[in-house]
């Protein structure tokens, strides 16, 4: 995951890829509308940015090391 500011983040759609559905469907009884485009990220100066790994991150309370190890 990386942090940086709004300013940095830059996002591009990719021309021609924009595709809007808007339907009823009767099985669920609901009104579905999506919207699908392809879209990448990019940071414009890389100084401005913090990355870290998800992976590594623990949140709340850890188990104690056993004595004997």
């Amino acid at each position: 995951m990386i942090v940086t500011t709004l300013p940095n983040l830059h996002i591009y759609t990719q021309r021609g890829t924009r595709q809007r559905k808007a339907e009823f469907v009767e099985d669920r009884k609901q009104y579905e509308n999506k919207y699908l485009r392809n879209e990448g990220y990019a940071v414009e100066y890389p100084e401005l940015y913090a990355a870290f790994d998800e992976s590594a991150v623990t949140i709340g309370a850890t188990a104690a090391p056993s004595a004997g190890a």
